[in-house]
């Protein structure tokens, strides 16, 4: 670690500015000291981070304990995310004072995230053995009334995104293991609160799980009362790796970068042995071995992801007829065929067809994560696929389970319907590519697809998916704004905005919501702020009938023009001529923003091959 830590401070000296910065966000790892940690964020301040695609992200923090060393490497871990990280830290102990005042240093930097940053001291859960389960359920109520009306105060005054902390828990019980059956306990508070707090947050506001990650780095090891009763550093400093990785993968959700599929190895991955040397019957899975048995668990966890939106896909070196005949057929397999949207079996490099899974699933490559025992296929992959995560698995298949979870590759904010049939419609939907191959024209498929397409209003049903396609929508996104479930809410409850979703079913099966629309009318001219839209869809003219759609409201609304933008990324280029497609006029520009506008008096209605229900 020293020689690697050495080699990116003299990469700094040389100027080597993008090498040094590629090298230090490899050896980021959670599990080193706070020492080895503070020597890399003190790196990473000497490169010059706006030379790179990083995206700004500024973080507030209003704490009860002290927090500088946890935001100096929390840094750290945003950088390998993808953010360049500014911070505002609040007066220690001033979470209300600085909230309530309009003119505090808080508004005027403009968070985009208000971390309010709280442990089990603050949260005025006194135990004390004369209170009745009803009043210990009261003083439960009150602290997560104290939560709720200060993160209400700040959503009344800015537009951030807000994270919370739930409870970690104190190491000392006054009762010992009687604790957990005395209601008014410590441990039973926390856990009432940590309980309850979840079903009691407005749209914007997010958990970060502290009591977990107390518990799981260990509460013994966790709690330092050296560091409280000095500093008021409220957990050990060797703790804050762990807490700065989990929060990284927090924001990254937020912001809707999360992973979305999960590319898996067969042989010695899934189960031990080789399918085709060993035969079915050889293979080593389920009871009867602790090996087995780790395989079947960790098939377990993966359906559990694909069953909460995960889309997974197969990329085996195999004879494709005998893997998929033992994953269907094994009587101790967890996951089917049915369960893989994408299911590769071949002699090709792994590199390519990961990359024919990506094309196949219309999704980025940086949205997925490939995970193979082998650490030459995992090294290839890293050198031709830079963006896919890799996580380094162990040699004990023991913890393939462990390892693949606390990456937190599959972090999220929010959790809707379409997340439970994701899987499902792009593995249809790659049957639908294979049906396309048997038509000798475009149209002749669009037909036969029978499209059926529903339109509607924002709503509060249909607002979490909304707001989750308008987040983590980047290839089909004109302009890539970003807006919480609160900051839609807002804008839609004036005249002057209207938001449309689409949903799309054909002879398949459903595509579920895949489609956001909203417009900001000024004056005489009806903007197009966002639209995004499931690159799973493309190319069915969805993009004429929603044009139609958007001219159906501007002469509704009785505007002149129809205008949209177009804000080049490195992940929009899809995009790029969308508006000259649809016959709209691009007007001179001198950046590279680019406008069309398309006046009213000279729309028409785009054909396409989808019937509207209502």
């Amino acid at each position: 670690m020293k020689a690697s830590i050495n080699e990116v401070k003299s990469k700094i000296k040389e100027g080597k500015f993008e090498e040094s910065f590629a090298d230090l966000i490899s050896l980021v790892d959670y599990e080193l000291s706070f020492v080895e940690q503070g020597k890399m964020s003190r790196l990473l301040r000497k490169i010059p981070l706006q030379q790179f695609d990083l995206k700004t992200l500024k973080i507030a923090f209003l704490a009860t304990s002290t927090v500088d060393h946890l935001a100096e490497i929390l840094q750290l871990y945003l950088a390998r995310e993808g953010f360049n990280a500014k911070f505002y830290i609040a007066e220690y102990d001033t979470i209300y004072q600085t909230a309530l005042d309009p003119d505090s240093e808080l508004y005027s930097f403009q968070p985009d995230i208000v971390w309010v940053f709280t442990n089990h001291r603050d949260l005025g859960l006194k135990a004390s053995n004369s209170l009745s389960k009803s009043e210990a359920k009261e003083c439960v109520a009150d602290a997560i009334d104290r939560v709720k009306s200060i993160c209400a105060v700040i959503h009344s005054k800015c537009d951030a995104q807000i994270i919370i902390n739930n409870a970690d828990r104190p190491l000392e019980r006054s009762f010992g293991n009687f604790d957990v059956r005395v209601p008014s306990s410590k441990s039973s508070l926390i856990h009432r609160f940590n309980l309850e707090i979840t079903s009691s947050l407005a749209p914007g506001i997010h958990i970060f799980d502290f009591g977990y990650i107390a518990d799981s780095f260990g509460l013994s090891r966790w709690h330092d009362e050296a560091y409280w009763y000095h500093s008021k550093h409220a957990f050990s400093f060797n703790a804050i790796g762990s807490i700065a990785h989990s929060a990284s993968m927090l924001i990254r959700g937020i912001f809707g970068r999360s992973y979305k599929c999960l590319v898996l190895d067969l042989d010695n991955t899934l189960w031990g042995g080789v399918i085709g040397d060993d035969g079915i019957e050889g293979i080593r899975l389920g009871q009867g071995s602790a090996e087995g048995e780790a395989f079947q668990a960790f098939q377990h966890y993966i359906k559990e992801l694909k069953d909460r939106g995960i889309i997974l896909a197969a990329c085996s070196k195999n004879e494709h007829e005998t893997a998929a005949e033992a994953v269907q057929n094994h009587p101790e397999m967890v996951l089917k065929l049915d369960d893989f949207a994408v299911f590769t079996c071949n002699w090709h490099n792994k590199a390519d067809n990961i990359r024919a899974i990506a094309s196949t699933l219309d999704i980025g490559l940086d949205s997925l994560v490939f995970v193979d025992d082998n650490p030459v296929e995992r090294a290839q992959v890293k050198t031709e696929l830079p963006v896919v995560a890799v996580p380094d698995m162990p040699q004990d298949p023991v913890q393939y389970l462990r390892t693949l979870d606390q990456q937190l590759y599959f972090e999220t904010a929010m959790f809707s319907e379409e997340d439970i049939n994701r899987s499902e419609m792009y593995r249809v939907n790659a049957e639908r590519k294979t049906s396309q191959t048997q038509f000798s024209n475009i149209g002749d498929f669009l037909r036969d697809l029978s499209m059926k397409a529903q339109v509607g209003g924002f709503d509060q049903i249909n607002l979490p998916r909304v707001a989750q396609l308008i987040n983590k929508s980047n290839q089909f996104h004109l302009t890539t704004t970003r807006y919480s479930e609160k900051q839609i809410l807002s804008m839609i409850s004036r005249e002057a905005y209207e938001g449309l979703w689409v949903k799309l079913n054909d002879r398949f099966g459903d595509n579920g919501l895949i489609s956001a629309v909203l417009l900001h009318q000024i004056n005489d001219t009806l903007v197009v702020d966002t639209w995004v839209m499931s690159c799973r869809v493309l190319s069915r003219g969805l993009e004429d009938y929603i044009h139609n759609e958007i001219v159906k409201i501007g002469k509704q609304r009785g505007v002149k023009v129809i205008e949209g933008q177009y804000i080049p990324t490195k992940k929009n280029k899809l995009v790029a001529e969308l508006y000259n497609k649809l016959g709209w006029e691009e007007l001179p520009r001198e950046t590279s923003t680019r406008t069309w506008q398309l006046p009213i008096e000279d729309a028409v209605y785009r054909e396409n091959y989808i019937e509207s229900i209502f």
